[in-house]
């Protein structure tokens, strides 16, 4: 069994046993602690939502602002700031191969194995394909989502 999978089942065990210790903990006369935390989470979320917007937008006037003053640091009071560039390099795939075939480097080019998953899940669908066979190689993980949204009060 592979790490990843068995790591998997440590967290998944651990959750379990998180969610049942909150379960014995919450009995029906404590909802009112979890309407509490929601509450909380809801207007915490929406600052937090509303504060990554702009601080994102003032990140971006100050990176501007600084380039068109040709500033890389500015530090004042208690406050410093520096501004850096870094070059990341990708390559575009398909030139990249062209470039290399052109260099007679056929040794640098690999083929890579995949299964067209949109053909697989066909053949399943239409039955051509035992599906339970396929267990073994599958990874299933389990994620909780949380949504909390604020309810429009219609009256």
């Amino acid at each position: 069994m592979s790490r990843k999978v068995v790591d998997t089942k440590n967290k998944t065990n651990e959750l379990e046993n998180t969610e049942r210790n909150l379960s014995i903990n919450m009995s029906n006369d404590s909802h009112d602690e979890l309407k509490n935390l929601i509450i909380t989470y809801y207007h915490q979320n929406q600052e937090k939502k509303s504060l990554d917007v702009s601080v994102k937008s003032l990140n971006e006037k100050i990176k501007n602002y600084m380039t068109e003053h040709n500033l890389n640091t500015f530090d004042f009071d208690e406050y410093s700031t520096k501004k850096s560039t870094v070059e990341n390099c990708k390559f575009d795939e398909e030139l990249l191969v062209q470039i290399i075939k052109s260099m007679g480097r056929l040794d640098l080019i690999k083929t890579k194995e995949y299964v067209d998953l949109y053909d697989l899940e066909r053949e399943i669908y239409q039955s051509s394909l035992d599906a339970s066979k396929l267990a073994p190689a599958q990874i299933i993980t389990e994620v909780t989502r949380l949504m909390v949204n604020k309810k429009s009060l219609k009256g």
